[in-house]
C-alpha cells in the first residue's frame, strides 16, 4: 500500500481497536524512515491531525500511522 496518495486528504482508518478521522499532513517512505534508538524500522508511516477526537487524542492532534497498524484506509469528505 502507498499511503503517499492520501497527502492532504481527509481519511478514515481503521486500526486494531479504534477508527480514526483525520487530515493527512505528512508521509514518510519506508525509504527515508530512520531507526529508532533501538535500530528498528517503523517503515512508512503517515502524519495525520484528528478530525474527530481519537482515544488519546482531541481535535487538531498531530500524530503518526504506520502503514503496520493500518488494517484499511480510505478518503472520506
Amino acid at each position: 500500500m502507498n499511503l503517499f496518495k492520501y497527502l492532504g486528504k481527509n481519511v478514515r482508518i481503521t486500526l486494531e481497536d479504534e477508527i480514526i478521522i483525520a487530515k493527512v499532513i505528512g508521509h514518510t517512505s519506508e525509504l527515508d524512515n530512520e531507526p529508532d534508538d533501538d535500530g528498528n524500522y517503523g517503515g512508512e508511516y503517515i502524519e495525520v491531525k484528528a478530525i474527530k477526537p481519537t482515544k488519546h487524542f482531541n481535535i487538531g492532534g498531530e500524530f503518526a500511522v504506520h502503514l503496520y497498524e493500518i488494517k484499511s484506509i480510505e478518503v472520506v469528505e
